[in-house]
C-alpha cells in the first residue's frame, strides 16, 4: 500500500483522498466501469427529454456545428467546472420540464457517475442521455414524447 505524503500541499492531499475513496468504492462495488441500468428511472419527462436531445444530435452535422449534447452539457454545468453536480442536475432538468425529486436526481447521478467523483462529466453525460433516449425510443413513443 502506498504511504501518504504528509508534506504534500493541501491540494495534493485532497487528490490523495479522492483517489483512495475511488479505489475503495470500486473495490466495494459501489461504482466503477460496469454499465448502469437506467431502466428503473421512470421520471415524468426524463426519457422523452433524452430522446429529443439524442435525435437532435443526429440531425446536426458535426462538421458544421458543435455537438448539441456538448452545448446541453455546458448549459447544465452552471459553474463551468466541467462536471454536473447534484444541484446543477436538479435545476437543469426541472428547467426542461422534467419532474424530478432530489432523491431521484441523486440516484440518476450515482448511476451515471462511473468514475466515482460525485459528479457527471461530459462522457458520462453523453452515455446517460443515450441510455435514457434508448429507453424512450424502444418504448415506441414518438421522439417528441407526445402520443401519436
Amino acid at each position: 500500500m502506498k504511504a501518504w505524503n504528509l508534506h504534500a500541499t493541501p491540494k495534493a492531499r485532497r487528490e490523495q483522498i479522492v483517489v483512495a475513496r475511488r479505489k475503495w468504492q470500486v473495490h466495494a462495488g459501489e461504482c466503477g466501469p460496469s454499465p448502469r441500468s437506467y431502466g428503473k428511472f421512470r421520471i415524468p419527462g426524463l426519457q422523452e427529454f433524452a430522446g429529443q436531445q439524442w435525435l437532435l444530435r443526429k440531425k446536426v452535422p458535426k462538421s458544421v456545428f458543435k455537438d448539441p449534447l456538448e452545448r446541453l452539457f455546458e448549459e447544465f454545468d452552471e459553474d463551468g467546472s466541467g462536471t454536473v453536480n447534484l444541484t446543477e442536475l436538479v435545476a437543469a432538468l426541472r428547467s426542461k420540464s422534467v419532474e424530478i425529486t432530489e432523491e431521484q436526481a441523486r440516484e440518476l447521478l450515482h448511476a451515471a457517475d462511473t468514475n466515482c467523483d460525485g459528479a457527471i462529466d461530459l462522457e458520462e453525460f453523453k452515455k446517460m442521455i443515450f441510455s435514457l433516449a434508448k429507453q424512450d425510443l424502444m418504448a415506441g413513443a414518438p421522439p417528441s414524447g407526445n402520443p401519436g
